[in-house]
């Protein structure tokens, strides 16, 4: 879900986006603007959350359960993009242009880590940390996709434009609004394309298989 905020300062323009995505589970549905003058900043934080279980089965149970939420689906692991990109205008005699553009992009990536991990037999131990470098992958190619799509709305917002800077700033919404459309179609595809390749991973299938249907 992605929620667009923008706030006029003067001659300065802020814009505001949140963002989460993340792989659905089985997948567990796994789950920046720029510059004339740039400056873009990005930055990538990686936190962790617990997963109970001894068995693929149940560690597979406790992250349907306990996992995070991306669109009010749960999730295996999820990434957080907070980004703020602003603007400053100069009005010369051929109307108002952009004359810079800041960008700073905050990236929080949330992946499990299995609390009994030192007890799993090695074979499941293998498995799951197969597993977790998937999701992480999975993770940080939708931060690839988020800084592609905010490169490419820095490039179309150097070049806007207008008899006046209400009118560059109307411009500067819409394509703001259309890079954020155009970003989360890419997600969907991504996560599409990648959902049959989660569950052919070793650990789902041991998980779901009649061996890995124990429980903890």
């Amino acid at each position: 879900m992605i929620m667009p905020a923008g706030v006029m300062k003067g001659s300065t323009w802020h814009l505001r986006a949140w963002a989460l995505r993340g792989v659905l589970l089985f997948l567990l549905g796994l789950g920046l603007a720029i510059p004339a003058h740039a400056r873009f900043i990005t930055s990538t934080r990686t936190k962790t959350f617990l997963v109970p279980g001894r068995t693929p089965a149940a560690l597979l149970a406790a992250l349907a359960k306990n996992g995070p939420r991306v669109s009010g689906h749960l999730a295996y692991a999820r990434t957080r993009m907070k980004s703020t990109v602003e603007a400053g205008f100069v009005a010369d005699a051929r109307g108002c242009r952009i004359s810079r553009v800041d960008v700073n992009v905050k990236f929080e990536i949330l992946v499990p880590r299995a609390r009994d991990y030192a007890a799993f037999p090695p074979a499941v131990k293998r498995d799951w940390r197969r597993f977790r470098r998937h999701l992480i992958w999975h993770e940080k190619q939708h931060r690839r996709i988020w800084l592609s799509c905010l490169k490419r709305l820095e490039k179309d917002l150097r070049t806007v434009r207008a008899s006046n800077c209400s009118r560059a700033r109307r411009i500067m919404r819409r394509l703001h609004r259309a890079a954020l459309k155009r970003c989360d179609r890419l997600h969907d595809r991504f996560d599409i394309k990648e959902r049959r390749r989660t569950r052919r991973m070793p650990f789902v299938r041991r998980a779901l298989g009649p061996a890995g249907k124990a429980g903890s």
